[in-house]
């Protein structure tokens, strides 16, 4: 017993409270060396401070605490750190690639930002670059904001989640005129993070990066996209039109500004 620690005392000494090391104990990954049966008194020895160390390592690198029982063997007297190293590895790998594409999206977002601004000042049509994009496409007849809007947008965001795809940031109307006529529907970006996709299914199309013709305005305008881009149509078989809201770095979402963009193929 004068080799063992109490509670409070090891709680002290490893810098982790004493709530904590009874959580542990509930879900079997840490118990003290000594319980006195009488009083319910837990003490902890000095070599259990490794334990605590490596539970310490999963934390810092976010490893499920329910995994620790794999990296001890089942006497709890040897920590198999090969097989911590490689599995926090692995998670640290993770987490750097998650972090990459979130500071490319940040990167990619205030670039947009940018370019939407600069939109703002445009008078009339003038061609902007624009990234390469996967959207799901819904047809619809009718008018912004109107309930049937919505519940068809609704419907095509939970489509994206059910595939398992990232929505990206962009929705609105897309209207395509070609031979056969025109048709309008309702679109969203979605990011399809690695996943094979077929495009042979009617309602996903994927739009080319290139030059589009954009001209901002401050209603939903669509329904003039012919004449806003006549030049355009006269020299193609197919013409995409899209509407969507345009983002600013102050954005105001009860009454935005629209983007009308022109892509001709």
């Amino acid at each position: 017993m004068q080799k063992l620690l109490t509670i409070g005392l090891f709680s002290k000494i490893t810098n982790i409270s004493i709530k904590s090391l009874r959580y542990y104990e509930r879900i079997g990954i840490f118990s003290p060396a000594y319980i006195d049966e009488k009083t319910g008194y837990r003490y902890y020895s000095f070599s259990q401070i490794y334990i605590i160390d490596a539970i310490r390592f999963c934390l810092e690198l976010d490893i499920p605490l329910k995994t620790f029982k794999s990296f001890l063997s089942n006497d709890k007297t040897h920590i198999y750190y090969n097989k911590l190293l490689e599995y926090g590895s692995a998670v640290a790998q993770q987490k750097l690639k998650k972090l990459k594409e979130q500071t490319e999206m940040l990167n990619f977002v205030q670039k947009e930002i940018v370019r939407s601004e600069n939109c703002l000042q445009q008078t009339k049509p003038e061609k902007h670059f624009l990234e390469k994009k996967h959207c799901l496409i819904f047809p619809y007849e009718g008018q912004r904001d109107t309930t049937a809007y919505n519940k068809c947008l609704t419907n095509i965001l939970i489509q994206i989640s059910e595939n398992g795809w990232k929505s990206g940031y962009e929705i609105g109307l897309l209207s395509v005129l070609n031979k056969e006529g025109k048709k309008q529907y309702i679109y969203a970006e979605f990011l399809p993070q690695g996943k094979k996709i077929s495009t042979k299914t009617d309602n996903i199309l994927v739009f080319p990066a290139g030059e589009y013709l954009c001209q901002t305005t401050p209603r939903s305008f669509i329904c003039q996209a012919e004449e806003v881009f006549a030049k355009e149509i006269r020299r193609h078989d197919t013409v995409y039109f899209f509407e969507t809201e345009l983002f600013t770095g102050d954005f105001n979402f009860s009454t935005p500004y629209y983007e009308l963009r022109c892509l001709a193929l």
